[in-house]
């Protein structure tokens, strides 16, 4: 569905196997690319083989071309795009590219577009940088066929309408996907200080969505043809973290860099957030293998010697700055960072505090509040993902599946949750096949 004008249905999938797991990787970005590459008369790019210097792909609507791209090597994606889209001459072409950390083949490496849509699990920037890919670029004017257009018509306004009066909608309408800080922390379900901690009043107070709203929220921001709006456009003007006006962070990013480090610093966390994109790395992996490595320092299984004389710790927001930095550019102990939790518990040990499933670092969402989760992280096929499958919000009672003739499985408890996964899992499938935000 991707490309047809409903709400969510502006997704790309890019798949590989993943250089962090080993396994099957895909992740899926919102923003405005997919409707352009629809428009080009093409579904789907298959690319296989690596290019002997860097390159970029530019698809239309007459063909696809190879074009060399050695002057946009070691460019961020902020700036790469911006280029792009200059040297195309067409401002409404779309870009998907990578940074640095793609480009140095960080493990956990993302894919960006628009700023601040992201593919960012399971390091598929990692794999185009490994075939010195620098950026995809599509411009298409075709429109899709559609086998019934009167009735997507009639279903595209019956999702508006659902949507006008929706409860979550208004929340992300409001507050961004960062709406979840307030609520998930007073269930449990924000992790912190590297999974140590359920509870931590000082996060929703300085990091929340309505924290943000309230201070250096801008404007919003949508992915196309969603009437939604929940991405986050911020400026901070001053300080040591300042920060011209661009993408905000959603609540993984807040969380990840944020709770997870135990930091109350809001324009630190917004400027970790700004330099992930920029460099081109999942917000994450990045927050949790910190997390991690400073749980180890705090062991002694880490130390000076192995840090470069870096002194890691909590709520320290210029170290963390710092070590985003490092492990882009795989300078130093972000050698080691760039290979991710399981990884890095391997050498150092600490392996009971390397938070992960299948080498892939769990987003911000604690099974141990909501137990179904468990079971998604566990039986996801590309390792810790709670969007795979529709698990989240059914664990928190926002949604049900009665409609496969499923009871609620209340928090908890064990009974029900096998199958309330299952039932999960299948409407995850027909969404994530469909490529509709989940």
């Amino acid at each position: 569905l991707s490309g047809v004008n409903l709400p969510g249905a502006s997704r790309l999938e890019i798949c590989a196997r993943s250089p962090l797991t080993g396994i099957w990787g895909e992740s899926c970005m919102g923003g405005h690319f997919a409707p352009q590459l629809k428009g080009t008369g093409y579904d789907g790019i298959i690319v296989s083989g690596a290019a002997d210097k860097p390159v970029y792909l530019v698809v239309t609507d007459e063909g696809a071309e190879i074009r060399d791209a050695s002057h946009l090597w070691g460019k961020d994606t902020y700036d790469t795009e911006d280029a792009l889209k200059e040297e195309v001459g067409d401002k409404r072409a779309q870009v998907i590219c990578i940074g640095q950390a793609g480009e140095n083949l960080v493990k956990y490496a993302s894919v960006m577009n628009d700023r601040g849509s992201t593919s960012g699990r399971g390091g598929m920037g990692a794999v185009m940088g490994s075939k010195r890919l620098k950026a995809v670029v599509a411009r298409g004017r075709k429109r899709p066929p559609l086998a019934d257009e009167e009735g997507l018509k009639e279903t595209r306004k019956k999702m508006n309408e659902t949507i006008k009066f929706n409860l979550v909608a208004e929340g992300l309408s409001s507050f961004g996907s960062n709406v979840h800080m307030e609520y998930g922390m007073a269930i449990g379900d924000v992790p912190t200080k590297n999974w140590r901690e359920a509870y931590w009043e000082a996060g929703p107070d300085k990091l929340g969505g309505a924290a943000v709203a309230e201070s250096i929220l801008t404007k919003t921001h949508s992915c196309y043809g969603c009437p939604v709006g929940c991405k986050r456009i911020v400026e901070v003007k001053g300080g040591p973290f300042a920060l011209a006006e661009g993408p905000g962070s959603e609540y993984e990013a807040a969380a990840a860099l944020g709770t997870l480090q135990r930091m109350d610093d809001r324009d630190a966390n917004h400027k970790a957030n700004e330099l992930c994109n920029r460099y081109g790395m999942d917000v994450i992996s990045a927050g949790s293998t910190i997390a991690y490595a400073t749980e180890a320092f705090e062991e002694g299984l880490i130390g000076k010697a192995d840090t470069g004389g870096i002194e890691l710790g909590w709520n320290r927001p210029h170290i963390l700055i710092e070590l985003i930095e490092k492990t882009a550019r795989r300078d130093g102990f972000g050698d080691d960072l760039a290979e991710g939790t399981r990884a890095m518990s391997a050498k150092y040990g600490g392996e009971e505090f390397a938070v992960h499933v299948k080498g892939m670092e769990c987003p911000m969402h604690d099974p141990r509040s909501l137990w179904g989760m468990a079971l998604t992280y566990a039986t996801s096929i590309r390792g810790a993902c709670h969007c795979s499958d529709a698990n989240l919000y059914t664990d928190m009672g926002v949604s049900s599946h009665k409609d496969l003739g499923l009871a609620r499985s209340w928090p908890y408890r064990a009974k029900g949750k096998a199958a309330q996964t299952i039932g999960s899992q299948v409407k995850g499938v027909i969404a994530n096949s469909a490529v509709i935000c989940i």
